[in-house]
């Protein structure tokens, strides 16, 4: 079960915001491009030393040529998907599909070029019921435009 999935977003925007002053000569597709580059898993204990939880932090970059990544803070809809497949002694599950909504990073100027990076923060339970995880990612922009799909490694719990 998943307790708590957390989209860090705070840098990123910085990062865009930066990287889109300096992007003046490049060109991006309009349709938004991932590129999977690293996850982390931590586990925590409870007070007694029991296994209590796994931290899972998902680690992707994106651009997008036209800068319309994201939505406003008071929208409702959704462009991150996520697919949890559960692996146990080799088979993969049935996967478990979460939706989450990335805010609005539009560069300011001309240029609308983005590049930059999401942290997907994922919590499972430490009784979760499969020895090992994989995810795979997309995005959607604001015209509707759907990223390429990502797939993380498989991650032994």
């Amino acid at each position: 079960m998943k307790l708590l999935t957390r989209i860090s977003l705070v840098s990123s925007a910085i990062m865009c915001g930066c990287l889109a002053s300096c992007l003046q000569g490049v060109k991006y597709p309009p349709e938004p491009q991932l590129t999977y580059l690293d996850h982390t898993v931590t586990d925590s204990l409870d007070i007694l030393g029991n296994p209590a939880s796994h931290f899972i932090l998902i680690t992707f970059e994106f651009t997008d040529g036209d800068g319309n990544i994201g939505e406003p803070e008071n929208s409702k809809t959704k462009n991150l998907f996520v697919s949890e497949y559960g692996i146990l002694n080799g088979v993969k599950q049935t996967p478990v599909e979460s939706q989450y909504r990335l805010p609005d990073v539009t560069p300011d100027g001309q240029n609308k070029s983005l590049k930059g990076e999401v942290d997907v923060d994922i919590v499972l339970f430490a009784n979760y019921p499969h020895d090992s995880v994989q995810y795979e990612i997309y995005i959607s922009d604001r015209s509707n435009n759907e990223s390429n799909i990502i797939s993380t490694p498989i991650i032994p719990l």
